[in-house]
């Protein structure tokens, strides 16, 4: 039985739950496998399920309802002022910055998965 080496040029679409791959076509040269691959990543052109103005609505409700809030709370539960109590031209200490930082962190940490529920609940299709 002889056995031949081949390099399959796959492509792929979508994002998470419209994720798939598709295998276009198999060579035994390399080269002519990438000089085709080349040509498969010029010609698709991807298309995303969540339109300029999705994007645009998820950014400000994520800031609207969930992350000034939670940066409120936490200001208000550790005694830090928050930008709206703030006088100018003082700020907040280097220890309250920090405080805010590694709070901000964690939150980040939700946007994914905050992002994806808004989607699903505000646009099911």
């Amino acid at each position: 039985m002889k056995t031949i080496k081949i390099y399959a040029v796959v492509s792929s679409q979508g994002s998470y739950d419209d994720y798939c791959e598709c295998v276009e076509k198999c060579f035994t040269n390399i080269a002519d496998a990438e000089k085709y691959a080349r040509v498969i990543d010029e010609s698709h052109e991807y298309k995303s399920r969540v339109t300029d103005d999705m994007y645009v609505d998820i950014e400000e409700h994520w800031y609207d309802d969930m992350l000034d809030p939670a940066i409120t709370k936490f200001c208000r539960d550790n005694g830090i002022p928050t930008i709206d109590e703030l006088e100018w031209p003082s700020g907040h200490t280097k220890e309250q910055n920090r405080m805010i930082r590694e709070f901000l962190d964690k939150i980040e940490e939700q946007h994914d998965e905050w992002c994806i529920k808004y989607l699903t609940e505000h646009y099911p299709e």
